[in-house]
């Protein structure tokens, strides 16, 4: 999740807020009993990171491998 607000030009990058891990240890048990309560188990929110990284992976991958055939013209 992102923030961008809509006056920002387009080169702006949104904010992304802060990384999970660099949370107050409260506030992050205190996010995954709200998690837990819905439903959502640890082992689903793992699925989601593991998944999340490798899309991000490929994906980079696949610019990069554009940006070469670009460069080689």
């Amino acid at each position: 999740l992102s923030v961008k607000q809509p006056e920002a030009s387009d080169d702006q990058l949104a904010y992304e807020g802060p990384d999970f891990g660099d949370l107050d240890e409260n506030l992050q048990k205190a996010f995954h009993k709200y998690l837990e309560i819905r439903g959502i188990k640890a082992s689903t929110t793992n699925f989601l990171q593991e998944y999340m990284i490798n899309k991000d992976s490929k994906e980079y991958l696949g610019w990069l491998k554009n940006l070469k055939k670009f460069i080689e013209k």
